[in-house]
């Protein structure tokens, strides 16, 4: 059985490099600190977030460079939006995966903030 040491002790970024589409990306994984802050923003009625833009800030927020820093900013969501959206979804489906999310769980998290604001 894990001790609470060890269990509290896993607090390292796990990293995953892909090649997608001719160009090298390294993905990052989210702490649950991290985890929360972003489902806090999509479900903030006054963000006025979509599915898309969701998408978008899930890049801003786990692409990093060869350093470990991140790539984007959180104010670079609408240049993401306009990616080529082939690229912005292989690298989404390989964030998605590496942080334990599904495509279903962002959506349901929008849903529910549009559904608090009607």
């Amino acid at each position: 059985m894990i001790s609470r040491e060890k269990l509290l002790s896993q607090n390292a970024k796990r990293y995953a490099d892909k090649r997608i589409f001719g160009e090298d990306y390294r993905i990052q994984s989210l702490s649950e600190r991290e985890k929360a802050d972003y489902e806090i923003k999509l479900q903030d009625k006054k963000s006025g977030m979509s599915t898309k833009k969701a998408r978008a800030l899930f890049l801003c927020r786990v692409l990093v460079d060869e350093s470990n820093k991140r790539l984007l900013k959180d104010e670079d969501v609408d240049a993401v939006g306009e990616m080529d959206g082939r690229i912005a979804s292989a690298i989404y489906a390989v964030a998605l995966d590496h942080n334990g999310y599904d495509e279903t769980d962002i959506e349901e998290l929008v849903k529910n903030s549009e559904g608090a604001t009607g």
